[in-house]
């Protein structure tokens, strides 16, 4: 039986809204993509209704309890997306501060230069915080409710169907709810967890079989993604 997951229903923002924090965008549309982006998430956390409340560590996680940096440049989307990030940080004991690292290797400073004349001697700043502290802050500032168009659905996603006249496109996710089962429509659907249900759901829309195979290519079922970490670098 499938485990109870969480569904974020978003309006989606268009690529240029993020780039235009960052940089140019001549060569991005100048409208913002219309429809819902329906995320559907696996974890325990997932199926509570305050998730920024969780208490107990999450298994199976790597680096769950090690120092993590957000890099200036995420800092910089982060505080675009919530204007008053730094204060909601430091309600969750969080640090903001200017991005100088202080590498040591072995307990050996690296005698690594910070780049202040680069920045007039004001260097941007970063975030520092453990994984379950911006797992926490980011779902505090997501899903608590200043945020009118994204909603937290507790249930259980149980399929998604194509669209009837594009057969192409995914267009709704189906999911099971306390008070009975309803459609979402979706432009885009999310679902990367462990599980890998949604290599089923495909398969029962139809999506990776054909009457013929080119040479290159082979049934849904028969794919298999692999990774070697001794080349990822």
């Amino acid at each position: 039986m499938p485990a109870r997951e969480m569904l974020l229903e978003a309006n989606t923002q268009c690529l240029r809204d993020i780039v235009a924090w960052l940089g140019s965008t001549d060569m991005l549309p100048h409208e913002k993509i219309k429809g819902t982006a329906v995320i559907c998430g696996e974890a325990p956390d997932a199926t509570r209704v305050d998730p920024w409340n969780q208490q107990s560590k999450r298994s199976r996680v790597i680096q769950y309890d090690s120092l993590h940096i957000i890099f200036p440049m995420g800092y910089k989307a982060m505080a675009k997306l919530f204007p008053n990030i730094e204060e909601q940080g430091k309600a969750s004991s969080i640090k903001v501060g200017p991005s100088n690292w202080h590498v040591h290797f072995w307990g050996n400073d690296t005698i690594t230069r910070a780049p202040d004349a680069e920045y007039g001697g004001t260097l941007p700043k970063s975030l520092y915080t453990g994984r379950a502290g911006i797992e926490t802050l980011l779902r505090r500032l997501v899903l608590r409710g200043d945020y009118k168009n994204i909603r937290q659905v507790i249930g259980t996603v149980t399929g998604v169907s194509r669209n009837a006249n594009r057969l192409e496109f995914i267009d709704q996710v189906t999911v099971r709810t306390s008070e009975g089962t309803r459609n979402i429509p979706a432009a885009l659907v999310d679902y990367t967890g462990a599980a890998a249900v949604g290599m089923k759901w495909l398969r029962r829309e139809g999506y990776g079989f054909a009457d013929r195979y080119g040479r290159n290519q082979l049934p849904l079922d028969r794919l298999k993604i692999a990774y070697d970490q001794k080349t990822s670098l």
